[in-house]
Parts: structure tokens; C-alpha cells; sequence
């Protein structure tokens, strides 16, 4: 350390030893907790603001649930009411919906037209699984996941069991959902509410029914000849079930999409709907709604 000397008046001499490194050193000390404190600030602003971020995002979330199961509501009381446009409107396709100045958009799905892969004719699952899945090996892979299930004489309680993870968020998974079922307990299913895929892929079905059948979904001719062809083709194709999937979904502007579905039964005898379960999907992918 650096010294120096000087005399006073009596010729002693004094030493003053570091003053200036010890007020180097004071100034860092201070410099140093001063960015302490500053990086402290900092951090808990940060936090703070991703508190209420995320404290927006949940209030928009409950938000967005609400107005979903406003449409489920609305799904409802449409297939509830014969006269409902609404409800002629969702037998066909996807319809938008308004509600509280937000547009949501409402879809039915008629699991009777769906193979179920639990107590559905084995042939039958086989076909149309094929059908689905284009990729051969992939298809083996989801068929052979199946069969363990049927061999162990287990239930099939969701459709992405048979797929890795990886492949429960793709488009597989949702082609799969669109033809299969896990709930409708038939060997086989509804032809006038069957997609094309479904209804083109039974085993041994021929051209001219297919023809009727189409005729019939179109409504350009009656009924009367169905049950007829369905017995031509038993257990394959089977009788009305009156079950429903019915979705309600919303995209956010912050790209979140709230879906909220349910399993919904249909009474013949009194007309009213029955929710057997419901459950909710958030997703941070839009959904583009039909213009």
C-alpha cells in the first residue's frame, strides 16, 4: 500500500496511509449494492407484471368458459326443439353462433354414425381404421394397440390410448375422433348419419345400397327401404342411438382457444337432452370459424 510523508510545525512526521484507495473502495461498495437494489426492483416489476399477465389471461379464460357452456346451453335447447333453425343448421355443419356481442362456434357430432372401437364388429373397426390412418405401418401400429385392448378384455375409456403421445395433439388424433367412438355400445352404426368414410368402408357393402343410402341422407327419397338394407348388412349397419358430442368453442385475441364438449343423450319419449359428461380444452392455437 502507498504512503507518504509530510512535517508539521514541531518537525515530527505523519504517515496518511490509502485515503484514496478507501475512497475508491467506499464509492464501489456503493456502486455495487446500488445494482443490487436496482436488479431487486427490476425482478419484482417483472414478476408483478407476469402476475397480472397471467391474472388477465385466467380472467379471460373463466370468461371464455362461461360463454362456451353458453353455447352447449344453446346446442341444447336447438336439439331439444324440432322447429329450431339452429338446430337443422348443427345437423349439417359447424354453425357460428353469436352471444354477448362474441361469436362462437357450435358443432354436433352424431356418435351413432361412429365405429365404436369397445363393442364394435371387429371387420368392421379393421376397414374403416385403415381408411383413416393412410400410412400402413402406423395403421398396424394403432391396430395391433386395439387388439391388446380386446384380447386383455379391457375397455377403451378414450380413442388416444391407441396413439403415442407425441400423436395425441395431431391431426390424427382429431381424424380418428371424427370415426371413431368409445361410448355408443353398437356393433355397428347409424348409416344416415355415418361419414362417407365410415359408410364406403363396410365389408361387402354394395354399390346400389350405397346409392339408396346417399338417396336417403339427401332426403331424395323416403325412408322405407332402410331397414331392409340394414338387415342385408347386420350387425354392421345398426339402428338409431340418439347420442350426441356436442362442442362450443371460442378464440381469444390473446390466440387462446377455450373448447368446452360434452356427451349428450337424447330422450325420444320426452324430447329433452341429458348430459352424461363434459370436459374442457385450452389452446393456444386460433380456430378459424366459417365465414
Amino acid at each position: 500500500m502507498s504512503s507518504h510523508k509530510t512535517r508539521c510545525s514541531s518537525g515530527k512526521a505523519f504517515h496518511f496511509t490509502g485515503v484514496k484507495e478507501e475512497n475508491g473502495f467506499v464509492l464501489l461498495s456503493v456502486l455495487l449494492v446500488t445494482s443490487v437494489i436496482s436488479a431487486l426492483a427490476l425482478g419484482a416489476a417483472v414478476i408483478a407484471r407476469s402476475y397480472l399477465r397471467s391474472a388477465d389471461i385466467e380472467v379471460r379464460a373463466i370468461s371464455a368458459r362461461a360463454l362456451a357452456d353458453a353455447g352447449l346451453t344453446r346446442i341444447v335447447a336447438a336439439l331439444e326443439d324440432v322447429d329450431d333453425q339452429l338446430g337443422a343448421s348443427l345437423r349439417v355443419s359447424p354453425t357460428p353462433w353469436i352471444y354477448a356481442g362474441t361469436e362462437l362456434l357450435l358443432e354436433v357430432e352424431f356418435e351413432a354414425g361412429k365405429v365404436d372401437l369397445n363393442s364394435g364388429d371387429g371387420e368392421l373397426v379393421q376397414s374403416v381404421m385403415r381408411a383413416v390412418v393412410k400410412d400402413g405401418l402406423l395403421a398396424n401400429h394403432v391396430l395391433e394397440r386395439w387388439m391388446e385392448f380386446r384380447r386383455r378384455g379391457q375397455e377403451i375409456e378414450t380413442i388416444d390410448v391407441l396413439l403415442d403421445p407425441r400423436q395425441r395433439f395431431a391431426s390424427l388424433a382429431a381424424d380418428l375422433e371424427r370415426h371413431f367412438t368409445t361410448i355408443s355400445g353398437a356393433r355397428g352404426f347409424d348409416p344416415i348419419v355415418a361419414s362417407d368414410v365410415v359408410l364406403h368402408h363396410v365389408p361387402g357393402i354394395a354399390e346400389a345400397d350405397l346409392r339408396q343410402i346417399e338417396d336417403m341422407r339427401q332426403g331424395r327419397t323416403g325412408k322405407g327401404d332402410l331397414p331392409a338394407i340394414k338387415r342385408r348388412y347386420q350387425p354392421l349397419l345398426d339402428g338409431e342411438r340418439p347420442l350426441y358430442r356436442i362442442r362450443s368453442t371460442i378464440s381469444l385475441p390473446n390466440q387462446l382457444t377455450v373448447r368446452r364438449e360434452a356427451l349428450a343423450a337424447r330422450n325420444d319419449d320426452t324430447g329433452t337432452m341429458h348430459i352424461i359428461f363434459w370436459r374442457d380444452h385450452v389452446e393456444r392455437a386460433p380456430v378459424s370459424l366459417p365465414q
